[in-house]
């Protein structure tokens, strides 16, 4: 799990500085502007994702209720006037400058960890989406309403991932799961057409040449990108896509950049990394005795696998686009730190898993007494039955001969 994570981190830092250098080279700023701010984080996450190694999971588990409904207020008070940071539309930040602070990615997981803790605390046979599954997703309604009025579809349907993943892992029925995932289909068929800016996306994405300069503008640039890299592309640093063709291609876009600049094999290569993430921590998953661990690792572990899947499908043209960043990878300082902190979740469930394996290898065996029968049988012998007994241990055959009665 280190060494895939570094991988992503090492990509990210080079990728960044990649897309965003040309263009502000030509307008005179910083190059290496996106950069920094990339490494910044990136070391706060690290430090995040030690303190999650050590500690993090017991201090998440006596914390649930309280992060998730911090995460919640964060939500509401971004949609508040003069406290929210709008940005093309959408209002999704607090802070300023290169400090603001996205609270969706915290309630990403936030919502996971809390759904653990209640589903961890019920019976298996109680585990039903009218049982002990209800107040999970009355959070998870609760937590989609708040994200969806910022708006962002994107997290939402991030949010539904993890969420349908943790519910799954704690064997909620297959078949009620069908039919959740059909309203919940449903519900975002509505909310889709229900915007028109929504509805200009999913337009494009049915058919992107229908508005080339407009809502289809970036998805084919997307593509002219990612065509134009071919097997192995045309270098790194050497991407056309990026200088003033690509709309945000230091962040939802970056993976078009890295399709265009190590062509194909980059982005095998790529997939091939968030696929180590996706089974090192499933297999963390299964290998964890105790059911909130357990629960909460495969909801971490599907949130980062469903995000970057969600932003893989985007950027290729297979599904609308989201403005969902590429995790680890992707620019954005809330999505790295909290990222980072649900990988140091599973490092701290790998770390507790060894310790108790190398504990029970450890301990040694003790020596069984003899069973209570046996002891009532021999306390109970005749004398001349003890005799036979003690004779027939010590290998003499005829001392029982000898023995009177």
């Amino acid at each position: 799990m280190q060494t895939v994570t570094f991988c992503l981190l090492a990509t990210g830092a080079v990728m960044v500085y990649s897309a965003s250098s040309a263009e502000y080279a030509i307008s005179a700023g910083d190059p290496a502007l996106f950069l920094k701010r990339y490494v910044g984080f990136g070391l706060v996450g690290l430090v995040v994702l030690f303190v999650c190694a050590r500690c993090g999971l017991a201090l998440a588990r006596r914390l649930a209720p309280l992060l998730f409904l911090a995460a919640c207020g964060l939500c509401l008070a971004v949609l508040v006037p003069g406290i929210g940071v709008e940005i093309n539309g959408a209002r999704r930040w607090i802070g300023a400058g290169a400090l603001q602070f996205q609270p969706s990615e915290l309630l990403k997981f936030s919502l996971v960890i809390y759904g653990a803790h209640l589903l961890a605390r019920a019976r298996p046979e109680r585990r039903t989406l009218g049982g002990a599954a209800l107040p999970f997703l009355i959070a998870v309604a609760l937590a989609a309403a708040l994200v969806m009025a910022q708006p962002d579809m994107g997290t939402t349907l991030v949010i539904c991932a993890g969420a349908a993943a943790l519910l799954f892992a704690a064997g909620i029925p297959i078949r009620q799961l069908a039919v959740a995932a059909a309203v919940l289909a449903l519900a975002a068929l509505v909310l889709a057409i229900a915007e028109p800016y929504r509805r200009a996306r999913l337009t494009a994405f049915l058919d992107p040449f229908h508005d080339p300069g407009g809502a289809g503008f970036q998805t084919i640039q997307a593509l002219v990108a990612i065509g134009s890299g071919g097997p192995i592309g045309v270098g790194l640093g050497e991407s056309v896509q990026k200088v003033f063709y690509l709309p945000e291609a230091h962040t939802d876009m970056i993976l078009a950049v890295i399709g265009e600049e190590l062509g194909l094999l980059g982005l095998l290569g790529l997939l091939l990394l968030y696929l180590g993430v996706v089974y090192c921590g499933l297999r963390i998953a299964r290998s964890c005795r105790d059911e909130f661990t357990k629960l909460a690792c495969a909801g971490v572990t599907a949130t980062i696998g469903g995000q970057a899947l969600l932003n893989f499908a985007a950027v290729l043209g297979l599904a609308p686009l989201t403005g969902v960043p590429l995790p680890l990878v992707s620019y954005g300082s809330s999505s790295l730190v909290t990222v980072l902190a649900g990988i140091g979740l599973l490092l701290d469930a790998a770390r507790r898993e060894a310790t108790a394996a190398a504990n029970t290898k450890a301990r040694p065996r003790r020596r069984q007494p003899p069973t209570r029968p046996a002891l009532r049988v021999i306390e109970g012998a005749a004398p001349r039955e003890r005799a036979a007994g003690r004779a027939a241990r010590s290998g003499s055959a005829g001392a029982v001969r000898r023995t009177r009665p």
